[in-house]
């Protein structure tokens, strides 16, 4: 199997630095998590799968949060299983 390294701040492109960016905005807080820095090798889709995320887990009728955190959290398995096969 093989693996993509955790970008870090610096190593990141300044797309990926835009999305981590967002990331600490919208969650309030300066962590971006290992899932977010492997995703943001390829930004165009780590940023689509964060706004898709974002709808996901907004207040609604959707599904109670608990069931919406679940979901994401499969979505981000699988997600990471396609990007390091």
């Amino acid at each position: 199997m093989s693996t993509r390294p955790i970008l870090d701040d610096e190593s990141a492109s300044p797309e990926a630095r835009a999305l981590f960016d967002d990331i600490r905005a919208k969650r309030n807080t300066e962590y971006v998590n290992h899932f977010w820095r492997v995703m943001a090798h390829d930004p165009e889709r780590a940023a689509e799968l964060w706004q898709k995320l974002q709808r996901v887990m907004a207040p609604g009728e959707l599904a109670p949060f608990g069931q919406r955190n679940d979901l994401c959290r499969s979505l981000s398995e699988q997600r990471l299983q396609l990007l390091c096969p």
